[in-house]
């Protein structure tokens, strides 16, 4: 199995092994890229969530360490202040606190402006990647100093907002990238192996299918497929190749069949013309009424033949034309029964007819002579002071005729296959019987035509039953 590819003008041939290891690694690969987008974003959107939290709390604990540094004389511990700056601005904090009157108590930019500089451009340079520039940027936050209900001052707190990373941040998640990458990585990996092992899994049944059909296609019917699969889609591929191994090779079989019977059958007929005609043209033979009429007895003997096959010719059309009309069956297997009357009697057959009155609309012709054809073969086959069953009844909408004798039976193996063209069970029971193997394939092509089936049911040394279950189409 080959995909066909267009690149650039040329066309480029996969094997269904390449074709499905591309298909595992392509769905691999989209899948990964989705997760890894959707899992990024969620747990950048959490950290983020997680920094602000921290970075409030933090800024609630400068507030309140500031707000402890003022005794109760409403004076400021100076020295504390400056250790609490300090502090805050080695964590991203630039503090700033100014008392009622604007004036600055302490400020990180006063005491270094530089280090507080060089701070935001860091972080600033360290959030380009994480932060779009609309969003980011330096702030400021006030609360409110009171003291017994009056405001004595306020802290400002300024900060790279709306949130911002520190170093050990930056880290974490550029080794959770890392992590990510990785995974993916080994993800691919398994994929491919998998897909690797699926591949040979579904492409080798398949390889030996292809493999198959071209012996088959060579005329090597007997080729069989023998592996088996845990897949039921390939397990029938292959039970289907097979069956169509088993029909053409028993297609095969019967065209060489059918090819030798009508060899036969008509090279008796005209041995014996050649014969007395030769021997009667030379003069060894005088051309008597006697040897004429067995000259002629051969003649319609070939003529009966060539009638048959074209009758089923005739009847095996895909466009069979039935002259459709309503008759009373009942009435007319009751006729059929008087007409092989004689039969019945000289090999002292009893004969039933079981059922009674019932109208169907089909075409009459066609459906006695297949009728005709059941009842005839079972006659054939049935030996003296044997019996012969003939049952007519209706099922839902649909009419069923069985003819059950108590003849010679036939084998399991060749239930499936009298209804062939010239088919025979036995080549010297044929000869006693003088049938040509044409009725029963005549019997089934009215039968399909009339869209109805043809059910068999035999046991050898007991006896056949024949049912053809066709629409009443009343």
């Amino acid at each position: 199995m080959e995909l066909d590819i267009n690149l650039e003008g040329r066309k480029i041939k996969l094997n269904l092994k390449k074709e499905l290891i591309i298909s595992y690694l392509i769905v691999v690969l989209i899948c990964i890229s989705i997760t890894g987008i959707l899992l990024d974003r969620f747990i950048k959107s959490e950290f983020e969530k997680y920094i602000i939290t921290v970075q409030k709390k933090a800024s609630e604990e400068i507030v309140n360490r500031i707000k402890n540094q003022l005794n109760e004389e409403n004076q400021w511990n100076y020295t504390e202040l400056q250790n609490i700056g300090i502090e805050a601005l080695e964590n991203g904090f630039i503090v700033s606190l100014k008392d009622d009157k604007q004036n600055t108590l302490w400020d990180a930019n006063v005491h270094n402006s530089i280090e507080c500089q060089h701070m935001i451009s860091t972080i600033s340079e360290n959030m380009e990647d994480f932060c779009s520039s609309s969003e980011a940027g330096y702030v400021e936050d006030e609360y409110i100093i009171k003291n017994q209900g009056n405001s004595i001052g306020k802290i400002i707190i300024g900060y790279y907002g709306p949130f911002y990373y520190n170093d050990n941040d930056i880290m974490f998640l550029n080794t959770l990238n890392k992590v990510l990458f990785m995974v993916g990585i080994i993800s691919a990996l398994l994929a491919s192996i998998v897909g690797i092992f699926m591949a040979i899994k579904l492409s080798r049944p398949i390889a030996k299918v292809i493999e198959s059909t071209k012996d088959i296609a060579k005329g090597k019917y007997s080729t069989r497929i023998h592996h088996k699969t845990s897949t039921k889609e390939v397990n029938n591929l292959i039970d289907s190749v097979n069956n169509m191994a088993n029909s053409l090779e028993e297609n095969q079989y019967l065209q060489k069949r059918l090819t030798e019977d009508i060899s036969h059958e008509l090279r008796t007929p005209l041995t014996t013309l050649q014969g007395n005609l030769e021997a009667m043209i030379d003069g060894l033979l005088q051309p008597t009424n006697e040897r004429l009429e067995i000259c002629y007895e051969e003649i319609l003997r070939l003529t009966r033949m060539t009638k048959d096959l074209e009758k089923l010719s005739y009847y095996e059309k895909e466009n069979l034309v039935l002259n459709k009309s309503k008759f009373d069956l009942y009435d007319d297997l009751k006729s059929l029964v008087k007409n092989f009357e004689n039969q019945f009697t000289t090999k002292k057959i009893i004969v039933e007819l079981l059922g009674e009155s019932l109208e169907i609309y089909a075409d009459k012709d066609k459906l006695l002579q297949a009728i005709i054809n059941i009842i005839a073969n079972s006659i054939k086959y049935t030996k003296d002071n044997g019996k012969i069953i003939i049952y007519l009844s209706q099922y839902k909408e649909k009419v069923v005729i069985s003819v059950k004798d108590t003849g010679i039976g036939i084998k399991k193996q060749h239930i499936d296959k009298i209804f062939n063209r010239l088919y025979r069970v036995d080549e010297s029971r044929n000869k006693e019987t003088g049938g040509r193997g044409l009725g029963l394939t005549i019997t089934k092509a009215i039968v399909e035509a009339h869209n109805g089936k043809i059910i068999i049911e035999s046991e050898e040394n007991k006896g056949t039953e024949i049912s053809i279950e066709i629409p009443q189409n009343i």
